[in-house]
């Protein structure tokens, strides 16, 4: 096509191209903006809803806080405070749908009635003698406030939405601790809110704020744990679980069961990824594609912080961008009539351009032809006088470059020189091949002796390497590798064997992407290859002389296995001498402590006051010697396997009290103070009584015995350890503590920790070790964090074995 026609429809395109372009990018600008500002005040909406819902919460909050230091509640006396809640939810009414107070065991009493033989305690049948508590132990806001509330604080919590034991009703509980004048946890209060009321209010604010939005706007509120509360589908709301006869469902605890849906529970990407930024309180915005709606939706979220809760709105993308579809349509009109203008221009605009174009074409096609020397004529000052000046630089400027070529090509030769290298190329189409001097010096010839193809090379090469250098270049040629290098050896014309690296550049057409030419150089390697060859023989001598020494080492060896086995012999006559002296000397001391014990009894009165001393001297450290051997004969006992376990359901809550009430003698000594969380219901498990209840009395000794100040607690959890379901025993003291560096040697026996400030404390270093050969006799695992100067903790993991839960 010639250029005028060409440029008759050329310049329209070009001149409403960028028009078009420009629209679009206007018009997609503006949406975005749109879209943006529509999404701001969105977000904006949603956090005003969220302060309404948090301000609300905040309130009760600090109401709840009050009534949990007025002294009716203080007094945890529920003849008191029942009906001071009572009177408060009157006056509340209807914001309050009652008041919850609980105890330290997870017990509650309610405004709603109790079981006058359980002093106004909520059980499951409140009229009944013979039945049980109800417990609100795993109430996310009793655990707040009283169960884990290890700090002992004043803590208010507003829990998740549940729906109540007693009333079936939906609702939320705020819920502060109730403390003395010492700081001690006496209980809880909490204010039931009906969660009917944080529907209305939501349903309000749907109304109230959102109506720039009309009827687009739909709002739903999600708990921490991703439960749905509000929503508008119902069927995704939290709901009783009921049959279908429509009566509700119970478990095994005569309670309802709740049918929830979670905010996981989509298979909408979008929501899945933006899930985890809604639960952790953050706030943001996120659109995705409904296909039961079949548009586009945007989502804006808020958390409402008091409460852990987030809020959420949805909204039709075709309502944010309806002003930027009426732009659109306006901007088409326009479009069309600068098309016509633009036409009509031009054809005007080509038949001006297009004449000294066209002499400058015959210009250029006379000087390609070498018919003309002359500079192209250059008049006046438009594009074509650029073009014309363009084209003159340019012939002298690749007349410059032709001299730089040639400059190129020698400084190349002279460094080929310098690095002794031959250099060769191979011509792939035509399988010519450029061998320099260098490359024939190497092997002995002149460059008038051989011939420039590949078969020279091939023939030269060591017969033994061909096959080796043939598959090497087939595998540059077939992969396409930029880069070649492979070792092989050539024959040097006076018979000798020379070593070779060769490297090459694979060439390839820009177009097709096939090999064209290979580029590269020989080096002479021969040298290195002899020094290598040295240092091969130097290796093999190596070998032989360590195989020498593994053999020494091996007889060395055989040596001291056989001490081991000595040692191992002694060890366990260690064991039964031990076994066989701890029984010779508890007898005699069983005597010494039972006279003793006599003594104080029968003449305790009539001896004088130096006397009594002394004998009491003596018992306490008979029983601690008895004690000693105990653990000696236990000690030798287990390294002798002549300990059995005589196995039976065990409550463990009871073994804890026993010990508990055995050591609490030396808790009120050293004035500590004692804390213990057992489990609700207890726990059985399939152990050896006496032996475990050794291992727990241990446990609580040893942490009483480094502890100087402060105090020792003590709590029961349920644990799995590689898939096994057990116990976990926890003792904490504010003791001392043990430096990184002895937990190691902590468990072994007769190993103390080397601490100054405990260096006074008696004792053998066994206590622990029988703490960990009892356990592993149980199949089970002990383990220790302590921390220098603030205290430890020691933890015992016992398997259920065949016991079920109480």
């Amino acid at each position: 096509m010639r250029i005028k026609p060409k440029l008759s429809l050329v310049l329209p395109a070009a001149i409403l191209a960028p028009l078009l372009v420009l629209m679009l990018i206007q018009v997609n600008q503006l949406r975005l903006e749109q879209r943006d500002i529509v999404l701001a005040e969105l977000e904006s909406y949603t956090a005003r809803g969220a302060e309404v819902l948090n301000a609300e919460l905040e309130s009760v909050q600090r109401e709840v806080a009050i009534y949990a230091k007025t002294d009716a509640l203080r007094t945890m006396d529920s003849e008191r405070f029942l009906p001071f809640l009572k009177a408060e939810k009157q006056r509340n009414a209807p914001r309050f749908e009652k008041f919850i107070v609980g105890t330290p065991e997870g017990y509650f009493y309610n405004t709603e009635g109790g079981n006058p033989h359980f002093k106004g305690l909520r059980t499951f049948d409140d009229t009944s003698t013979d039945t049980k508590p109800r417990t609100i132990s795993r109430r996310d806001y009793w655990k707040g406030t009283v169960g884990l509330n290890r700090e002992r604080a004043a803590q208010t919590i507003v829990s998740n939405p549940m729906i109540s034991y007693t009333t079936g009703a939906k609702q939320i509980v705020v819920a502060a601790t109730i403390l003395d004048d010492q700081q001690q946890i006496l209980g809880m209060v909490g204010a039931a809110i009906d969660w009917q009321r944080i529907n209305q209010m939501i349903n309000q604010l749907q109304q109230e704020l959102f109506d720039p939005f009309a009827d687009n706007i739909r709002m739903f509120l999600v708990t921490s744990d991703g439960n749905y509360w509000y929503h508008w589908d119902p069927k995704k709301v939290v709901h009783l679980k009921r049959d279908a006869q429509g009566e509700l469902v119970l478990n095994k605890d005569k309670q309802t069961i709740s049918v929830t849906k979670s905010i996981y529970d989509t298979s909408i990407t979008e929501w899945r990824l933006a899930a985890d930024s809604i639960l952790s309180g953050q706030t943001g915005h996120f659109s995705y594609y409904s296909a039961e709606d079949s548009k586009n939706l945007y989502v804006a979220y808020h958390p409402v912080a008091a409460a852990g809760y987030s809020l959420g709105v949805v909204v039709d993308e075709s309502h944010i961008m309806a002003p930027v579809t009426r732009l659109i349509g306006n901007s088409a009109l326009a479009y069309g009539i600068a098309f016509i203008a633009t036409i009509l221009l031009a054809v005007g605009l080509a038949r001006h351009i297009s004449n000294p174009i066209e002499q400058l074409t015959r210009y250029v096609n006379s000087v390609q032809k070498g018919q003309s020397s002359a500079l192209f004529p250059v008049k006046g000052d438009d594009e074509i006088t650029e073009l014309a000046q363009s084209f003159n630089r340019m012939t002298h400027s690749m007349n410059e470059r032709q001299q730089e070529l040639e400059a190129s090509r020698e400084r190349f030769s002279l460094a080929m020189k310098g690095t002794n290298d031959g250099v060769w190329d191979w011509d792939l189409t035509t399988d010519d091949v450029y061998f320099s001097p260098r490359w024939g010096e190497m092997l002995g010839y002149e460059s008038d002796e051989l011939a420039h193809r590949i078969e020279t090379f091939l023939d030269l090469l060591h017969p033994d390497d061909v096959a080796m250098a043939q598959r090497a270049i087939d595998e540059t040629l077939e992969s396409r590798n930029a880069y070649y290098s492979v070792n092989f050896r050539m024959q040097h014309k006076s018979g000798n064997i020379v070593h070779i690296l060769a490297r090459g550049f694979l060439v390839c057409d820009n177009l097709t992407g096939n090999p064209r030419r290979l580029v590269g150089t020989h080096t002479d390697m021969t040298e290195q290859h002899m020094h290598q060859a040295r240092i091969e023989s130097l290796n093999s001598q190596l070998e032989f002389r360590v195989r020498e020494r593994t053999y020494e080492l091996e007889k060395a060896t055989n040596k001291a296995q056989a001490l081991q086995l000595q040692a191992e012999n002694a060890n366990r006559a260690k064991s039964v001498f031990l076994a066989n002296m701890s029984h010779e000397l508890r007898t005699p001391l069983n005597s010494i402590l039972g006279f003793s014990n006599r003594l104080l009894t029968k003449l305790g009165g009539s001896l004088e006051s130096r006397h009594r001393d002394a004998l009491a001297t003596i018992e306490r450290n008979g029983k601690h010697l008895l004690n000693l051997i105990n653990d000696l004969l236990d000690t030798a006992k287990i390294e002798a396997g002549k300990l059995p376990l005589h196995k039976e359901n065990v409550d463990i809550n009871n073994l804890i009290q026993q010990s508990l009430a055995q050591v609490q003698p030396m808790i009120d000594e050293k004035r500590l103070t004692l804390k213990y969380n057992l489990p609700s219901p207890a726990r059985q498990i399939s152990a050896d009584p006496k032996r475990l209840t050794q291992i727990i009395f241990n446990l609580l000794s040893n942490a009483i015995k480094y502890t100087q100040r402060g105090g020792i607690s003590i709590e029961v959890r349920d644990r799995s350890y590689d898939g096994i379901d057990g116990i976990e025993i926890g003792v904490h003291d504010t003791g001392c503590g043990i430096e990184p560096s002895e937990l190691d040697n902590l468990f072994k026996s007769f190993t103390r920790a080397e601490d100054v400030e405990a260096s006074h404390i008696q004792g053998t270093g066994l206590g622990l070790a029988l703490i960990r050969d009892l356990t592993e006799l149980h199949n089970g695992k002990v383990s220790v964090n302590s921390t220098p100067q603030r205290g430890s903790s020691f933890y015992v993991w016992l398997p259920l074995g065949e016991a079920k839960a109480a």
